[in-house]
């Protein structure tokens, strides 16, 4: 998922904007909103996480909400509307279109292919 730079990690503004999206991926994150919280440029912010993981922030972003919906659809109880608010999307239909990029099926897809 994140590449290691140096045998010892991301740097710890890395580290620590990392953290800050996995407590907030179900709210409405932007670059510019952890860029602040660390006392940083968004443009800054933006390169040197690139140049540390080896992902754009928003692909963290989206790697981190994906892994928590897998999580979350293996519940059958749970609907696939709550899922995607749950890990941060107020449309339900941009949920499923990003799922699918990320995993070739739906949501109802994917779970449907757990339970078999």
């Amino acid at each position: 998922m994140i590449k290691r730079r140096h045998g010892g990690g991301p740097h710890q503004l890395i580290k620590k904007a990392m953290e800050f999206i996995e407590k907030n991926f179900d709210q409405d994150i932007h670059l510019a909103t952890v860029a602040e919280e660390l006392c940083l440029s968004p443009v800054y912010l933006s390169e040197f996480f690139k140049n540390q993981t080896g992902v754009t922030f928003r692909s963290y972003l989206l790697q981190v909400r994906m892994a928590e919906a897998v999580r979350s659809l293996k519940d059958p109880t749970v609907k696939v509307y709550e899922v995607a608010y749950r890990v941060g999307y107020g449309k339900v239909e941009h949920f499923v279109k990003l799922f699918k990029r990320q995993y070739g099926m739906t949501p109802s897809e994917y779970r449907g292919h757990w339970y078999d």
